[in-house]
């Protein structure tokens, strides 16, 4: 069974509190796969999952260092994979993450392995053209 949920947010708070909400619900060991434009908001609804884990670092993109662990009750691992494809170190770490019930947060996802992809939760962040502030946020899950 897949689980759609659709989210539209008129500002910046409003787009951190529904990544906060969202990480509130996870028990850790998931993999999130984070789509969206360039300043579709991605990186705020991540520094919103962060702290509904009650991190105390300050996410930013690790676009320029593939990787940032924020600590909290249950670690976020940020990876962005706009520079640079899944190399065997990226999947590895991906890999440990789930183990160690970490919550493996993957910008530009899509360019997983399909195995990886198939056990995501995949969230698509939208711009309204129309609207500066507004966008649109659908999250999918597969559940058995």
């Amino acid at each position: 069974m897949t689980l759609d949920t659709k989210t539209r947010t008129n500002s910046e708070d409003e787009t951190f509190q529904t990544g906060k909400s969202f990480s509130e619900k996870l028990a850790g060991g998931e993999l999130v796969i984070l789509q969206g434009d360039l300043g579709a908001g991605k990186t705020v609804f991540v520094k919103g999952m962060a702290a509904g884990q009650r991190s105390k670092d300050k996410p930013a993109s690790p676009t320029f260092v593939l990787e940032r662990i924020y600590s909290g009750n249950i670690s976020i691992r940020h990876i962005d994979l706009y520079r640079s494809g899944p190399d065997r170190d990226i999947l590895e770490s991906i890999d440990e993450g789930i183990m160690n019930h970490d919550i493996v947060v993957v910008e530009w996802g899509d360019q997983l392995p399909l195995d990886y992809q198939k056990r995501a939760i995949h969230i698509l962040i939208s711009h309204d053209n129309h609207e500066d502030n507004a966008r649109d946020i659908r999250i999918q899950e597969v559940t058995n």
